[in-house]
């Protein structure tokens, strides 16, 4: 498993750098905003986990932050 996990690293690497020099940076690190949300999808969809507002992940960690957690205790966020 370690293999897999190391692998995908380099590859994601490389693609980000690759991906970095086609396209603007700025439109590149929409990638950071995307990726939460799109998780929390593929996980309601592919996996049937139940979304929730709140939950642990309720407690502010600075203003304008928000948390959707799943059923698991795992949870997402992003300033808002």
């Amino acid at each position: 498993m370690i293999y897999l996990g190391i692998g995908g690293s380099v590859i994601g690497f490389l693609l980000c750098f690759f991906v970095l020099k086609h396209v603007e940076a700025t439109r590149v690190a929409l990638i950071t905003l995307v990726t939460p949300v799109s998780a929390l999808l593929l996980g309601r969809y592919l996996n049937n986990e139940a979304l929730r507002a709140g939950g642990s992940a309720r407690r502010r960690s600075s203003p304008g932050c928000w948390c959707f957690s799943t059923a698991d205790g795992g949870f997402s966020g992003g300033a808002g």
